[in-house]
């Protein structure tokens, strides 16, 4: 391959001075090639002491949207509004001083642009942090998560740097000074724990392809209408079971919605609010208990496992084995981390995962060797068409039908 020239490098500087790029119609795949290409040349150019700069600067850049999103800036600008200082601080009574320095910083991560003295105009990325937009939800739930992974580096200094794997003994208790398990301490804090529900449907809604597209739904054939057909297990407000309803309206059997009795509630509220008929059936169900619906033909959990360890993802896998029968299957939608050359995505959602839960992103061998320590068979694992961020696949296994009862569960946990 030839070194890059200087007119190759006059034309990256050429589109980079256009817009956003964003109508330009493109595969997934070659957009998230460009990216990552885009990411290597950038390294390529930059000298030590610019890439040290850059590492430092990761968590100032989410606070200082956090505090743009708190001062009600990206409302003042939104709908493309060009703003001065009497705007920004109509609401928020913040010292000009401030607000100056705080749209310096904007400008300098292209949020805004000066457009004259103390006037700004926002650019296309400052649209999404207004209200009404989710990412405005993931801005939030990020610091608040990014608390924990800041003190990961003292954490595992006082645990002499052994891995985390205890749900209850991670560095989001060390860093909050509780003894909830994080998911506990939601109850307490309504904001935080709105912005992660809100976020999360979002990333339900929006992935670029469903797992029924990619897995053969045909493997689900059932002839009894009684029989159970798929149990959505920690399913929130059903978002992934009601697309598999309206895209299978033919299956036979009954849909099952299952998740925390207060979330059920929500859910049940929703469809009401929605007016948006289903025939799933909305059970609470704790799946730390025993699975109250036998045979199922499919249990299905989606980015469940990865907020737990091992040894509480044994716990949960144990009782829906124990429920299943024969010809059941169990349908683990997951995220699958590299083996080698992980994306930053990846492994920054490793650590989050450790940050919060002394959990993990796994690999594809780390996700079979749990599957099998807990007593399954995987039979295939089905991967999307479409490699987007953060974008599952499918794990279908069966239980082994060899292992002996142990506490009154057959299963594979100690």
């Amino acid at each position: 391959m030839s070194e890059i020239s200087l007119q190759d490098i006059e034309k990256i500087i050429q589109i980079a001075e256009k817009p956003r790029a964003g109508d330009l119609k493109i595969d997934e795949n070659v957009r998230l090639s460009l990216m990552q290409a885009l990411g290597k040349l950038k390294t390529s150019f930059e000298t030590p002491l610019e890439a040290t700069f850059e590492l430092a600067q990761g968590p100032g850049k989410n606070m200082i949207v956090r505090v743009a999103i708190d001062m009600g800036i990206f409302n003042a600008m939104a709908g493309g509004k060009e703003v001065g200082m009497a705007e920004l601080t109509a609401s928020n009574n913040a010292d000009p001083a401030l607000v100056v320095r705080v749209m310096r910083f904007l400008s300098a991560i292209n949020l805004t642009k000066e457009v004259g003295p103390q006037r700004w105009a926002p650019l296309p990325l400052a649209g999404v942090y207004a209200d009404g937009s989710v990412l405005r939800d993931a801005v939030h739930h990020f610091f608040c998560n990014a608390q924990a992974m800041m003190k990961i580096p003292f954490f595992l200094q006082e645990t002499k740097y052994k891995e985390p794997t205890d749900a209850f003994n991670s560095p989001w208790q060390y860093t909050y000074g509780t003894k909830k398990h994080l998911f506990d301490w939601y109850h307490d804090h309504p904001d935080d724990a709105g912005s992660f529900n809100r976020f999360m449907r979002i990333i339900r809604l929006d992935s670029p392809e469903e797992w029924f597209d990619f897995f053969p739904v045909d493997r689900l054939s059932n002839s009894d209408p009684e029989r159970p057909l798929y149990i959505d297990m920690g399913g929130g407000f059903g978002h992934d079971i009601i697309k598999f309803e309206k895209a299978n309206p033919n299956l036979t059997g009954k849909l099952i919605l299952q998740d925390l009795p207060s979330v059920i509630a929500g859910a049940k509220e929703r469809a009401k609010k929605d007016n948006d008929p289903t025939k799933v059936e909305m059970i609470g169900h704790d799946f730390f208990t025993p699975q109250p619906v036998k045979n199922a033909k499919a249990y299905y959990l989606r980015g469940i496992l990865h907020d737990w360890p091992n040894s509480t993802c044994l716990q949960i896998l144990g009782h829906i084995r124990a429920a299943m029968a024969p010809d059941s299957l169990l349908l683990v939608n997951e995220t699958v981390t590299p083996e080698k050359d992980a994306p930053v995505f990846a492994t920054w959602l490793d650590f989050m995962m450790m940050g919060c839960f002394s959990a993990l992103e796994r690999t594809h061998t780390q996700w079979l060797e749990l599957l099998d320590e807990a007593g399954f068979d995987v039979v295939k694992v089905w991967e999307p068409k479409h490699m987007a961020m953060g974008q599952g696949f499918v794990f279908e296994a069966k239980a082994k039908q060899d292992l002996p009862v142990r506490n009154g569960v057959q299963n594979g946990v100690h």
